[in-house]
């Protein structure tokens, strides 16, 4: 028998190769078989054509005396787990999907087989060791009931297939195992097969797994006993349990939990709306204890009211805040503003003591230049206002300052770590600034005075750095008609005004070094005369004329070029004389004299002609190319030295063709003649652009720039450098980053500065509440501003503006890869807020939110406590949009089939996390109350039908067992309903013949075979959704 379970299939048993010709059926430990130590299977042959039947004995039990390791693939649960759920089954899995059937000393009863090994799960009291170690180590069992009816095996080992087998082959058993070979050969790791204990397990209880052998002649030889008068299929135990000492295989040690598992325990979460004083506790502001600022004897006045809600990071959505101030022009916010702002005032008059008052938190952030002055004006709702003129904020930025105070030792040990290139940074710019500052005072006493050309050459050095638009200044003084060598220091030294050479030349008018180089940049000096080829050395030109003198008169070239027409046109002229004087005698000799005298002629010009091209080849590498292609075949062609006196080799060409030598010659110097005739155009040299050069290299050598882009070669800034701004060089003021989640901070001091009224949560609740982003940048302020007050105090470079502490929610685990982005990028992504000193001074305090671009001030959270997550922490969690369910009067739905383009927009996963010990977890998701609520369905209408929020056990391996209490689903009475409390509450084991007392409809039957037992028994990954609106009765839409 096989069963299907979604992408899983169950087999009752797998056999391969010999053993399915096993003669003697399986007993089923009913004590009929009568075969001895070994399975038989007979096997006929002929011999002296006479048929010979014979059995022979097959590999048993008894032949066994140990496994490989190796083979086994899982245990469940896992070797010295100790919180394994009750309610499940212990099991072991092997690789070979036969395996466990391999060596049972018989063949099938129909869907029914009993595997050689057998599971044995004992508590620590009901086993002794002995001292055996060979051949197997083995135990004493203390209790004769910790066995299962021996007749029942069978219904504990299957074959487990994640391959799709066709359903023509399921309803053939037999067809299926034959279908075994083909997915073997495929993909063999589809196939397994799994062993299971079918013994109920007790909460809080240690266990020790055993491996033992199922047949008595198993149990024999691990204990190196004789087996040959043992019957084959004997089981190893019987109704008053174990024949003596067991032999071990394989053992594992676990311990059970309490009898709970994740069904169970997500069962007991109820969706309760949030009580509105969870998130808001009352803060008496009734004397807040300041002295005024204009009489220190005097507090000043109280708030009205007074007795103000102070709300932490999370409340309630039917929180309801206090309206504060009332009247809106209140006492106590003017005589608050005076307090602030008293240091800022008095700090303009030195002459009097500073004052120590109450701080302007985010003062120093929202300051736009270092001549700014922040005071707290009551009048304006601006984000830095906000804050400090309203207890309800003030207090979360004094929570940070406390938070600060009470770590700040640990927070600068991590801060001077992380600075520690900043100050090898800040200690070149202070060596580049003072260098450049230098500098540029001897620049400006020293260059400032020098001729430009004077400048060119003393930088010359640095011709090949400095652009000149578009290439460098080295290269535009290359292509000019100014020489390079001007700018050399030889050439400087030579015309030195009070050189011999500058005497002599310059005569009575003086010579200087500047105008020297305008005049040869202007051609009016020539630098060097024209080259001259010395007397005597023969060129292309002479070694032409000797070819083919060049002084042939015009009329000879007219006629070398036309004496053909001429011929032509003369004995036409004499033919038609003929013709018409019809004297024959006088023309035709004159023809035939003629036509002699064109053959001379024709000799003679065809003679010119070609030492006239071979004239033209030698000045001309293009007319030599043709030459070389018109030059007659060589047959007899050999190259030797001059003096070497060679016979001509014998060839095998014809006379028409080019020798070896002659072809290779050849091409060589077609070749050679080609790239003689790629001639390069004479460079054409104009003068110089010396302002713009002076101009370039002025520029390039001053400190103010060259400095600051040395200074960038050092070290790495996060933008352009200013240049010729020399403030712009200073020392780099930086803060460090905490990356820690800060509401663990705040829970330290006290749980319930996170969520006042944290105890009116009941136990086992789900829940939603809504952030205070007011709450959360406040306290976010408060620590940033108390970091840069110790900061400057312990001599930290920074200007006490860090957004050191940007991290309010714990997003470890959250942060998923995203393609195109680096981490650096996600990490930021997942900041809470937004740097502080970017924060716009005009922006409202609650809408810095990083994670939106609008800055939403409420986003949604869901709130479990219980023991859920605690027992299981890596429970899956989202949020999916609700859909219309299939009739219009039904509730709303999930679609548990989601395409690719559909889950990405209608699944969201956490945006982060928290959680308070021991038993409270919290989920951020980008959801407002509204979204997430939804509307209420409207006739004809697509509505928003809201968000579930969905808890998911993490799908992992298959697990089989029983709920801890039977529930009947939804949907109807099935075998995932199946619980312990269907069966009296002291069994033991799971038997075929003790049967639930529920009936589902379906086709698998209790007990049938160990296909139909592994489907009833698997536990499916447990998911309960649950909508917004469970968990906001009370909220109107």
């Amino acid at each position: 028998m096989s069963v299907e379970i979604a992408r899983y299939q169950f087999h009752a048993w797998a056999r391969k190769g010999i053993a399915a010709n096993i003669v003697e059926g399986d007993d089923l430990g009913s004590g009929t078989a009568s075969v001895k130590e070994h399975a038989e299977i007979p096997i006929s042959v002929t011999l002296n054509a006479t048929a010979v039947t014979k059995n022979f004995s097959l590999i048993g039990p008894g032949d066994i005396i140990g496994i490989d390791s190796a083979m086994i693939v899982r245990t469940e649960p896992l070797n010295w787990i100790t919180d394994f759920e009750p309610n499940y089954l212990a099991f072991i899995e092997f690789y070979d999907e036969d395996f466990i059937w391999r060596y049972t000393p018989a063949s099938a009863a129909g869907t029914k087989l009993r595997p050689w090994l057998f599971l044995l799960i004992l508590k620590e009291n009901e086993f002794e060791r002995t001292k055996r170690k060979l051949p197997l180590p083995s135990i004493n069992i203390n209790n004769k009931g910790a066995f299962p009816p021996l007749q029942e095996t069978w219904l504990w080992g299957h074959v487990h297939s994640n391959a799709n087998i066709p359903d023509s082959e399921l309803s053939d058993y037999e067809k299926f195992l034959l279908s075994l070979n083909k997915i073997m050969n495929d993909d063999p790791d589809q196939l397994f097969c799994r062993l299971m204990s079918p013994r109920r397990l007790e909460p809080n209880t240690q266990y020790h797994a055993f491996l033992i052998p199922a047949f008595e002649t198993g149990r024999l030889a691990g204990i190196d006993l004789p087996t040959a008068t043992t019957i084959a299929q004997q089981a190893s135990w019987d109704v008053n349990g174990a024949k003596g000492e067991m032999p071990v295989y394989f053992e594992w040690f676990f311990q059970t939990g309490n009898n709970a598992d994740f069904e169970s325990l997500v069962k007991l979460l109820e969706p309760r709306p949030m009580d509105p004083k969870v998130g808001i506790r009352d803060m008496d502001a009734s004397r807040p204890g300041f002295v005024e600022a204009d009489d220190n004897t005097k507090e000043i006045p109280g708030t009205l009211p007074p007795i103000l809600g102070l709300e932490g990071a999370l409340k309630s959505p039917t929180t309801q805040s206090t309206v504060f101030p009332d009247p809106p022009e209140s006492e106590f916010q003017k005589e608050l503003q005076k307090i602030v702002n008293l240091p800022a005032i008095q700090a303009a008059n030195l002459t009097e003591d500073p004052i120590v008052s109450v701080p302007l938190y985010g003062g120093k952030h929202a300051k736009k230049s270092s001549n700014d002055a922040v005071l707290l004006d009551i009048s304006k709702d601006t984000w830095v206002n906000d804050l400090n003129k309203d207890p309800r904020t003030r207090v979360p930025a004094g929570f940070g300052t406390l938070v600060i105070q009470n770590n700040q030792e640990t927070y600068m040990q991590k801060a001077w770590a992380q600075v520690a290139k900043i100050i090898e940074a800040n200690r070149k710019i202070k060596a580049t600034r003072f260098a450049m500052q230098m500098s540029a005072q001897y620049t400006q006493k020293t260059f400032s005075s020098l001729q430009s050309n004077v400048l060119m050459a003393i930088s010359k050095p640095v011709h090949s750095r400095v652009m000149g638009s578009p290439t460098t200044i080295h290269q535009q003084i290359e292509e000019s008609i100014l020489p390079s060598v001007v700018f050399s220091g030889a050439f400087r030294r030579l015309i030195r005004p009070n050189g011999r050479l500058v005497k002599k030349l310059q005569g009575d008018s003086p010579l200087f070094y500047h105008d020297l180089v305008n005049q040869i940049n202007d051609s009016i000096v020539t630098a060097s005369p024209p080259k001259i080829v010395p007397a005597g050395l023969p060129d292309t030109k002479e070694l032409s004329e000797q070819i083919f003198p060049n002084n042939l008169s015009d009329f000879f070239n007219w006629l070398m070029k036309n004496y053909q027409f001429i011929f032509i046109a003369l004995i036409i002229l004499l033919v038609l004389l003929a013709l018409i004087t019809l004297d024959f005698l006088i023309f035709g000799p004159v023809i035939v004299v003629v036509v002699a005298a064109f053959q001379i002629a024709s000799n003679y010009f065809t003679k010119i002609q070609a030492d006239k091209t071979a004239a033209d080849a030698l000045s001309d590498p293009k007319k030599e190319e043709e030459l070389v292609k018109n030059i007659p075949p060589q047959p007899d062609f050999t190259i030797s030295l001059s003096d070497e006196i060679t016979t001509p080799a014998p060839t095998t060409t014809t006379p028409s063709t080019d020798s070896v030598e002659a072809e290779n010659f050849r091409v060589a110097l077609t070749d050679f003649t080609k790239r003689m005739s790629l001639q390069q155009p004479d460079p054409v040299f104009l003068p110089l652009d010396l302002t713009n050069a002076y101009n370039k290299i002025s520029t390039a050598i001053h400190p103010y720039k060259s400095f600051p882009f040395r200074l960038a070669t050092l070290i790495q800034f996060p933008g352009y450098i200013e240049l010729f701004i020399p403030e712009k060089i200073f020392p780099a003021m930086a803060y460090p980053d905490f990356e820690e989640p800060m509401y663990k901070k705040l829970c330290d001091i006290s749980n319930e500065l996170l969520i006042p009224n944290l105890k009116l949560i009941p136990q086992n609740t789900i829940s939603l509440l809504k952030t205070n982003q007011k709450f959360i940048e406040s306290y976010l302020v408060g620590l940033n501003h108390e970091m840069g007050r110790e900061l400057l105090w312990r001599e930290y470079p920074t200007d006490e503006r860090p957004s050191s502490f940007r991290q309010f929610w714990d997003v470890k685990g959250i942060i998923r890869p995203v393609e195109g982005k680096s981490e650096a990028e996600l990490t930021e992504a997942h900041k809470d807020i937004k740097p502080i000193h970017t924060w716009l001074v005009s922006s409202l305090l609650g809408r810095h939110n990083n994670r939106d671009a609008e800055g939403d001030a409420e986003q949604v959270v869901l709130i479990i406590r219980g023991d859920l997550l605690k027992r299981y922490p890596n429970t899956v969690i989202f949020a999916q949009k609700a859909i219309a369910g299939e009739h219009p009067n039904d509730e709303p739905v999930i679609d548990l089939d989601l395409s690719e383009t559909e889950f990405k927009t209608q699944v969201r996963f956490p945006l982060y996390k928290a959680d308070i010990a021991p038993d409270i977890k919290f989920f951020g998701f980008d959801l407002t109350i509204s979204e997430a609520r939804g509307t209420d369905p409207t006739k004809g209408f697509n509505d928003n039908l809201g968000w579930f929020f969905i808890i998911q056990e993490v799908p992992g391996e298959p697990r089989f067992g029983m709920d801890i209490n039977f529930n009947q689903g939804s949907d109807g009475l099935s075998w995932d309903d199946l619980a312990w409390t269907n069966f009296n509450a002291d069994m033991k084991f799971i038997t075929a013949v003790a049967k639930p007392n529920m009936h589902p409809s379906d086709a698998y039957r209790w007990g049938t075979d160990s296909a139909n037992m592994a489907f009833i028994l698997f536990q499916k990954p447990s998911m309960v959704a649950v909508h917004a609106k469970e968990m906001l009765e009370s909220l109107t839409a």
